[in-house]
């Protein structure tokens, strides 16, 4: 990023540029980002208090579930809860070997967009890693149902000896 003045910056590789706004207080209390078709802005957060993706990674997972919950009710179009980002968290969790927290990730995904084939076919590959082969059939056949086109859920199915209607 490029400091453009004291409170603004710029990023060299996206057309995005960070405002920090001062409050009454003088102090930096809130973030304004712009780029091209919008923007948003959000307050500052307590040193001690954690986003979800923080609360995940401190092993605080039922609090992280219930905010990427709340972020969904009151801001259903934000990125924090976009589909392909709580799949890259749980493809996270699952190269920690937190298969556990994996599987509850991608099952809030299905449960966010149960018409989702990749939601179906990550929760897949989740129960695959954690050995339960009932339900990873379950979910490739979910998958390929939704998405006819899944050679990976038609690959899994195989490998997994399981026919695929």
């Amino acid at each position: 990023m490029l400091a453009i003045s004291d409170t603004e910056f710029v990023r060299k590789d996206v057309p995005i540029r960070y405002v920090f706004v001062r409050g009454e207080n003088g102090k930096d209390d809130t973030i304004r980002i712009v780029f091209d078709g919008g923007g948003g802005q959000a307050k500052r957060i307590s040193q001690d208090q954690l986003i979800p993706f923080e609360q995940v990674m401190a092993g605080k997972f039922a609090e992280a579930i219930e905010a990427y919950k709340k972020i969904k009710r009151e801001q259903p179009n934000a990125d924090a809860v976009a589909e392909e980002r709580i799949n890259t968290l749980g493809y996270g969790l699952l190269q920690r070997k937190r298969i556990d927290e994996a599987i509850a990730i991608f099952k809030a995904n299905v449960a966010r967009y149960p018409q989702s084939a990749n939601a179906y076919d990550s929760l897949g590959e989740a129960y695959m890693a954690n050995g339960d082969k009932e339900q990873a059939i379950i979910n490739y056949k979910e998958s390929l149902q939704l998405n006819p086109k899944n050679d990976k859920a038609v690959k899994m199915l195989k490998k997994l000896g399981a026919d695929q209607q």
